[in-house]
């Protein structure tokens, strides 16, 4: 049998609402509060403190929250329309939902992000609940001790044959899960705390305004522009987005956002031809918004996203594309950011001379440096007038190193009804760092280099199975597709098409290489919110 590392299954770009629950609000008003009465009340008793049972008793997030009311559908027949869930859903996360330094260990659940392998939580929980879904599932969720009992007795419940399933039966499992991990749970997770007590009492506030943003998108350079935040009203945002890749191609966007619990940004946009969705994080002081967008009906292909306010009393740079300047190269370079001046000296450090500025003005400048032979190599400082970007360029004459991201990475078989999920491998150069030896844990990253890609047995048993020939194709961007799933006549055994590999990134017959873990395993038949 294979053995394969335990990883959470998560599973061009376009910014938005991101990819998870069916979250929005629908035009007409719906009065949440009254839906509560009218759809929940009636089975759920008021309790002293005013809340209704069970529901008073726990804190989600929106992905929660929308899995709960999902349940209630499909287990009690609660019939609610999707305005009703929608108003739901934003109602218990503004009021019943996780503060921000609650939910930051675990947004990679939510971010839907596929290559998440997780370490260091508690062994027993791992046997008893980590074996059929994430961490993060049960991690970006707070009960009550009663409610954790409740929700293992639910377990039993609805999956009886939980019993019978690996590492259950050589343990007192039942035990563990009524008695031990209740404990466990809500001392972890606890449904009072000081963060949520200190959330409650935070100042809101508004993504409205102008931003500057940038990020990575799958298999292509990196962006950089502009997003404008029109408020609607209720939490609800529009988004107009006016960006330029490293080569300067223009892609512009629109899109629709709802904010949760005060931080919690959920988008859905069109981008070029493409759509996206996005799961961000406001920041405490309301200026800075991270996360992750990724390509609506495909969670395994997105990318990062950061985004700062734009403040008219303190210009900014935010971002320099490309990033990485090679010894000898003519490269033109485009510098992002708010405010500039639009005179002044430009200065990108010794050996880097600005032979012409081709565009300048407060939001770019767009301009053709040369890259002296003798350049001496590392992280570089920018100026623009006064002011300073650190860090901003990295200068070098040879890539010392490669590192393939992700090192581990996942893909699904498709077939029938269910679409495959692909995986997305980026070769990232590096460059060596104090110690002068590369491939060492001070290396500095130049960024993300094409590469010559190729797939190769993981072990002896990939080899006698000659997975390489069957499990699926890898791009010349490092993009791998998997084949479809069911028996194959044509393999040993007539297996499935799964398998393991490694992803391949070289530079060159002589460059450097590096290697990725890859699993193609089986269809996910079932696929929750938070994974």
């Amino acid at each position: 049998m294979r053995s394969t590392a335990a990883v959470v299954a998560m599973g061009w770009f376009v910014f938005g609402l991101l990819g998870a629950p069916p979250i929005a609000v629908a035009e007409d008003e719906v009065d949440a509060r009254a839906v509560l009465e009218r759809r929940c009340a009636t089975c759920h008793q008021q309790l002293n403190s005013g809340s209704l049972s069970r529901i008073g008793e726990m804190r989600k997030t929106p992905e929660g929250w929308d899995r709960s009311i999902q349940r209630m559908q499909l287990w009690h027949g609660i019939e609610v329309s999707d305005a009703e869930r929608a108003a739901l859903v934003k109602l218990l996360s503004d009021t019943r939902g996780l503060a921000p330094a609650e939910a930051a260990p675990y947004r990679y659940g939510m971010e839907m992000r596929p290559d998440v392998v997780e370490r260091g939580e508690d062994p027993t929980l791992a046997v008893l609940c980590a074996r059929c879904h994430s961490v993060a599932h049960f991690a970006l969720q707070r009960r009550s001790r009663d409610e954790w009992l409740r929700l293992a007795h639910t377990h039993a419940g609805q999956w009886p044959t939980l019993e019978y399933q690996d590492k259950a039966r050589d343990r007192e499992w039942w035990r563990l899960a009524s008695e031990e991990a209740p404990d466990w749970l809500v001392e972890r997770f606890p449904l009072e705390s000081a963060a949520w007590t200190a959330w409650q009492r935070q100042a809101r506030w508004s993504p409205a305004g102008e931003w500057r943003v940038h990020g990575t998108r799958p298999g292509a350079s990196d962006f950089a522009g502009t997003m404008r935040v029109i408020g609607d009203g209720r939490d609800r945002y529009r988004t107009e987005f006016d960006v330029l890749d490293a080569e300067r191609e223009a892609v512009n966007g629109a899109g629709s956002a709802l904010l949760y619990t005060g931080f919690e940004w959920r988008g859905r946009a069109d981008w070029g031809a493409q759509s996206v969705r996005q799961v961000f994080a406001l920041g405490d002081d309301g200026n800075a918004l991270e996360g992750r967008w990724f390509v609506e009906g495909s969670d395994s292909l997105g990318g990062e996203f950061s985004a700062r306010r734009v403040d008219a009393a303190r210009p900014q740079i935010t971002a320099v594309l490309p990033r990485a300047i090679r010894a000898g190269a003519r490269v033109a370079l485009t510098i992002h950011g708010a405010g500039l001046p639009l005179e002044g000296a430009i200065d990108l450090g010794e050996g880097l001379l600005v032979t012409e500025v081709l565009e300048r003005d407060a939001d770019r400048i767009h301009l053709v440096t040369q890259a002296s032979e003798g350049l001496r190599e590392g992280p570089r400082d920018l100026r623009v007038g006064g002011i300073g970007a650190d860090a901003a360029l990295i200068a070098y004459r040879t890539i010392g190193a490669l590192r393939v991201e992700p090192a581990f990475g996942l893909a699904r078989l498709g077939g029938g009804p269910i679409a495959p999920v692909p995986a997305q491998f980026e070769a990232i150069a590096l460059l060596a760092g104090p110690d002068g030896a590369a491939g060492t844990s001070d290396d500095i990253e130049i960024g993300r280099v094409d590469a010559t890609w190729s797939l190769a047995p993981f072990d002896a048993l990939a080899e006698e199975m000659d997975d390489v020939s069957f499990v699926g194709t890898l791009d010349e961007r490092g993009r791998f597709t998997p084949a479809e799933a069911g028996p194959n006549p044509a393999r040993r055994f007539q297996t499935n098409n799964a398998g393991r590999l490694r992803v391949v990134a070289a530079l060159g017959e002589d460059g450097p290489q590096a290697t990725a873990e890859l699993v193609v395993t089986v269809q996910r038949w079932v696929d929750p919110i938070i994974r």
